[in-house]
């Protein structure tokens, strides 16, 4: 795995195809490109993930995402659907994922659920979907329909997200590094950051141009993650 002197030393000057570090191409703005596209591969990828718990509450459909994850690292939802996880005391769990735990958007419910809002449903009733929506800025999960939770049982919504990398500050720091553990697997795509980060720097020569095909060479990277 490159180190963060390798990718904002040697790797970013060949994308560059300069080694200034004095008037335009300072390290401290070599740093900070390398970390801006750290992030932006792991916001496009969905390479880092984490899994929180919201805890669901009797009458409550709807959870405000920030709120409940509480963490700074949360960058977005991840495109991996939810689970639902029931507890009851001396009982098996009991999960719903999948196709018995489907994602519907408010205009599907709408259409095909009227008055799901409004739906009152017996208490122990599991929930038979899930929804995310934005309001003002805030990201909302919500379960349908509205639980009704038995006495003395506990149900959750386990989420997974994605999580932002942790900036590299020392020369032998790793990218794709959360809580001191580096994914290694993404060795192959470290590539990525020195391109974007030459399509950015780019915009200090005012080469338009190049930053725009270091740009493409970037997202190319991210379709192969993707790909494979």
């Amino acid at each position: 795995m490159l180190t963060f002197a390798d990718l904002y030393g040697e790797r970013l000057s060949r994308e560059l195809g300069s080694s200034d570090t004095v008037a335009l191409f300072t390290p401290a703005r070599r740093k900070a490109a390398i970390n801006e596209a750290q992030t932006w591969f792991v916001t496009e990828t969905g390479c880092l993930l984490r899994t929180a718990e919201i805890r669901a509450r009797s009458g409550v459909a709807e959870y405000d995402v920030a709120e409940e994850f509480d963490d700074a690292d949360y960058l977005r939802l991840a495109e991996e659907s939810p689970a639902f996880k029931a507890v009851a005391s001396g009982a098996t769990p009991v999960y719903l994922t999948g196709d018995d735990f489907p994602r519907r958007t408010v205009e599907w419910l709408d259409r095909y659920c009227p008055g799901w809002r409004s739906q009152t449903v017996t208490s122990g009733t599991y929930p038979s979907a899930w929804y995310h929506r934005v309001n003002e800025g805030t990201d909302w999960i919500g379960i349908t329909p509205t639980p009704m939770i038995p006495s003395g049982a506990t149900w959750t919504v386990q989420v997974p997200y994605v999580i932002r990398s942790a900036d590299m500050v020392d020369d032998d720091d790793q990218p794709f590094t959360v809580s001191g553990t580096t994914r290694t697997a993404l060795a192959a795509y470290t590539d990525a950051l020195p391109l974007y980060a030459a399509a950015e720097l780019e915009k200090l020569r005012k080469d338009t141009q190049q930053s725009a095909v270091k740009r493409q060479q970037a997202e190319q990277r991210v379709l192969a993650y993707l790909d494979k």
